[in-house]
């Protein structure tokens, strides 16, 4: 009876470390359904989240005072195959360089803007189907952007009241048709166009030229491209 528990046990330990294995080759895609030239685009990867930084406007332009420029980072994460959330933060700013003393960062006019995105990527499923590619980030997409801008403003008027505070000064919704491709895993470019529906409140205008300024919507051809890197 001991002999039979004993027997038991391993034969339970047995199947318990063999459903716990690997997938065994057999479960591998064969060589031949493999990609036969370089994965140029990433279309073999598994990757579902991509932090992402545009470097064509790091650098706007350059004057004796400093550089100014734009941060614009991004997070875009799958959250299914065919769809993902992009968030993306970005700011002007001015790095002044002085030749005595230290250099200095900060806002240039204090503006931050922050946009939400879904997006849904075309043919991604069919694509997976015919094992063409997995769940990359490299396909045209269709999205509908939710962005707000941020400005900096003070907080008071007084000479003691130097606190500054954001306030929320434009919203607005585009829907946008775009074209994203990860190169080599460690660029990539997306390029998009659509149509922008704003909602602005000139409130920095408001608080000095009253009668000039108003509420106001707006609607405006929208479209954006960035290169950079992506890890």
């Amino acid at each position: 009876m001991k002999q039979s528990f004993t027997l038991l046990l391993l034969t339970f330990g047995l199947a318990c470390s063999l459903f716990a294995q690997n997938p065994t080759t057999s479960d591998l895609p064969d060589e031949e359904e493999l990609p036969l030239v370089p994965d140029l685009f990433g279309y073999q990867d598994y990757d579902t989240r991509m932090f992402k930084l545009n470097v064509l406007d790091l650098v706007q332009y350059t004057n004796p005072d400093g550089i100014i420029g734009k941060i614009q980072f991004a997070y875009e994460h799958k959250l299914k195959p065919s769809w993902s959330l992009n968030t993306e933060l970005s700011a002007n700013y001015f790095f002044a360089y002085r030749e005595f003393g230290s250099s200095r960062l900060k806002l240039r006019d204090g503006i931050v803007s922050l946009t939400l995105e879904p997006r849904y990527y075309l043919g991604m499923k069919r694509r997976m189907f015919f094992k063409q590619s997995k769940n990359n980030f490299s396909s045209n997409y269709v999205s509908l952007a939710f962005s707000t801008r941020l400005i900096e403003l003070n907080r008071g008027f007084s000479a003691t009241d130097n606190s500054r505070y954001l306030y929320a000064d434009n919203f607005g919704v585009a829907p946008l048709f775009g074209v994203q491709r990860r190169i080599l895993k460690w660029i990539y470019v997306d390029f998009n166009l659509g149509v922008r529906l704003s909602y602005g409140d000139p409130l920095r205008t408001r608080l000095f030229f009253p009668k000039d300024s108003e509420k106001v919507w707006q609607i405006a051809p929208h479209t954006s491209l960035k290169l950079g890197l992506a890890i």
